[in-house]
């Protein structure tokens, strides 16, 4: 059965996120968003010709107002009617949601939050137990809509190498509050191997085709460093030097709306 867990899901839906972002920049100058919430579908045009470069059904997971701090479910939402299609069909999410513990799915009405940051990993979570390709942030007149985008037009235009796994890897530590070991091991799977450990901490190794991406866990989870060591090329009959790239520790925490909306003019 599908979890709620965040660890779960943060990082490959983090990287699909990237995916949708990088075909719609590549696809068209600009583009926007539009929504039939009703209908339970979002679709992405270029303005100008409107052409439609890909549409999904979704979900809407909630909607978080920045003016109040308060965000609500969807499915608790009054402005949303049941039988409107972005909220149908949710309901073995909440009771997978209470088995859990998250009673707060349950919740009637507005949750007050100082941040959108926990909406953000419910709606991780909650797409990540639909098996939908990424979540999507639409905001309009001052609300945030946080959507549960089921397809993308070739998902396997995800093509996982030693650096997007880094690049990864690094925003999703700096953008959730999860324990990093769990999620790294959740996207990339068992590590290759392990290289020194104490009571204080661990370093793993994932092998890539490129290299190794090695990471150093504190005894709780967290990331305490990470670099990509790749072979240097050398002249035929030596053996290969490996470099080692540090992932900077400190990054700017771009939200998701700005990703998804960074080439847009």
């Amino acid at each position: 059965m599908p979890s709620l867990k965040l660890e779960d899901h943060a990082l490959r839906l983090l990287e699909n996120e990237q995916t949708a972002l990088a075909f719609l920049n590549r696809t068209a100058h600009s583009w926007v968003w539009e929504l039939d919430l009703p209908g339970g579908e979002i679709l992405f045009r270029e303005p100008g010709t409107g052409r439609i470069l890909f549409s999904s059904p979704m979900k809407l997971i909630g909607t978080y107002d920045q003016q109040s701090g308060s965000f609500n479910f969807g499915w608790a939402d009054p402005a949303i009617p049941e039988d409107w299609k972005c909220v149908t069909g949710l309901g073995r999410l909440r009771v997978t949601a209470r088995g859990a513990g998250l009673e707060v799915f349950d919740s009637k009405g507005p949750i007050t939050l100082s941040t959108p940051t926990q909406a953000q990993s419910w709606a991780i979570a909650s797409a990540g137990y639909l098996k939908a390709f990424f979540v999507f942030e639409a905001r309009q007149n001052g609300k945030t809509l946080f959507l549960s985008v089921a397809l993308f037009p070739d998902a396997g235009l995800v093509e996982r190498d030693l650096h997007i796994s880094q690049h990864v890897i690094q925003e999703g530590k700096l953008r959730f509050s999860m324990n990093h070991r769990q999620a790294v091991e959740a996207y990339l799977g068992k590590a290759s191997g392990a290289a020194g450990s104490n009571l204080a901490d661990e370093t793993f190794f994932w092998r890539f085709q490129e290299g190794l991406l090695r990471i150093q866990f504190a005894h709780h989870g967290q990331i305490l460093s990470m670099s990509a060591e790749v072979p240097q090329l050398q002249e035929v009959g030596t053996i290969p030097q490996m470099e080692t790239a540090e992932a900077p520790e400190q990054a700017s925490k771009p939200g998701f709306l700005v990703r998804i909306f960074g080439k847009r003019r």
